[in-house]
């Protein structure tokens, strides 16, 4: 098995329109999807890391399936990734 060494870090904002939060922010939404996320900042931080980070689209994700793409932006993107090497 062969290891390897990876860092990055990515920096930006993202903009949820309220239509995301009202369909998702419900016990039923979180027992069949993602029972950790409770709060629109939970929301943000899992919409983030998905699309940002990730590659996905809002439709890609678990739970947002039927929600417009347009729902969600991400602003001021930046991603910062190290060459990955092996050591």
């Amino acid at each position: 098995m062969k290891s390897f060494h990876y860092e990055f870090r990515v920096t930006g904002d993202i903009e949820v329109d309220d239509i995301v939060f009202e369909s998702v922010l419900n016990d039923e939404w979180r027992k069949t999807f993602y029972p950790s996320v409770r709060t629109e900042a939970d929301v943000a931080g899992h919409l983030a890391f998905n699309i940002a980070l990730n590659g996905s689209v809002l439709s890609g994700l678990d739970g947002f399936a039927d929600l417009p793409e347009s729902a969600v932006r991400i602003l001021n993107h930046d991603t910062d990734l190290e060459d990955v090497e092996a050591y």
